[in-house]
């Protein structure tokens, strides 16, 4: 409830901002007074609603998204950019500390698999800054998650680009190939399509 409170907030403050009546952000799809409710946070409404909210309010979903975070990047956001920091610094004890967090969160919820793959590719990183153990075990539960989503998005570029200097010839050769077919969120993202380039940009520097 405390975020659909914070959505409605959000709601409203688009519409006192672009100086929209609920009727226009609304577009007669739903009644205005179920707008007027969810702003306050007394009702929900569907995520279809909330798409024609925005759609008729011209507000792009990344935008929403930056509302929703304060103007602050996401704790997801943040997490790789603490990662890429200290994997850059080759701060052993920063790269320790953040492994240790995702993996109580793994033991606490081994039910989210996303800590479990979070905790691994930081793992990844902590054997790539020691130049330690070899881990196969690892590498595997990577590639067969990549290898069961049909359609990568950032995250899963994020998952394949910190860690596939870990990868044989024979993987390297078979993701290199595959990226494009598992990546049409890139085509119309240019966020996305950077991510991509940088992606086998580090795919040829690895071969």
């Amino acid at each position: 409830m405390e975020k659909n409170l914070k959505i409605g907030k959000i709601i409203a403050f688009i519409k006192e901002t672009k100086h929209l009546k609920l009727k226009e952000m609304t577009g007669g799809s739903f009644s205005e007074s179920q707008l007027a409710k969810f702003e306050k946070g007394e009702t929900e409404i569907t995520v279809g609603k909330l798409f024609t909210v925005l759609e008729n309010s011209n507000v792009y979903l990344d935008e929403f998204q930056n509302l929703y975070n304060d103007y602050e990047q996401s704790d997801e956001y943040n997490f790789r950019h603490k990662l890429a920091v200290a994997y850059a610094q080759k701060n052993i004890e920063k790269i320790i500390e953040i492994h240790n967090f995702w993996k109580e969160k793994s033991q606490q919820n081994p039910e989210n698999k996303y800590y479990k793959i979070n905790e691994t590719v930081v793992k990844t990183n902590l054997v790539m800054v020691q130049n330690a153990e070899d881990i196969k075990k690892d590498t595997d539960l990577l590639m067969n998650y990549l290898e069961s989503v049909s359609e990568w998005g950032r995250y899963e570029l994020w998952v394949f680009g910190n860690c596939l200097r870990h990868f044989d010839d024979n993987a390297l050769k078979y993701y290199g190939m595959q990226i494009l077919g598992k990546s049409n969120y890139y085509h119309s993202i240019h966020l996305n399509q950077q991510i991509v380039i940088r992606t086998f940009l580090n795919l040829i520097d690895t071969w």
